[in-house]
């Protein structure tokens, strides 16, 4: 049976305005993976947007280890969200968190 994290679940929370189900959702695939990339990436966003910064911070770090060269314009490119409502919100959630913005 699939789970919720391996099918969108922490993404589809985090694009209905559901961060903390973001969080707990990316947190169950992290413990799973560590290293997962998109777990990563949700975690950062979800966290930023709710002013965890800490949190956040703990969570860039992690995915900066597993993609050092990570830029906002990489993330972007590499993120298949359609609508642009979704993808302000991804965005916004990574310049919280100061997440780098050079190409």
């Amino acid at each position: 049976m699939q789970s919720e994290r391996s099918d969108g679940g922490p993404w589809g929370h985090l694009v209905k305005g559901r961060c903390d189900e973001a969080i707990y959702w990316a947190d169950i695939s992290l413990h799973e993976q560590p290293m997962w990339l998109t777990a990563l990436m949700c975690k950062v966003v979800a966290c930023g947007l709710l002013g965890r910064m800490v949190e956040a911070g703990a969570a860039l770090q992690a995915l900066l280890t597993r993609q050092p060269d990570a830029t906002i314009p990489k993330l972007q490119a590499i993120m298949p969200l359609k609508r642009a409502e979704h993808m302000a919100k991804y965005l916004d959630g990574l310049r919280r968190r100061d997440c780098r913005h050079n190409t």
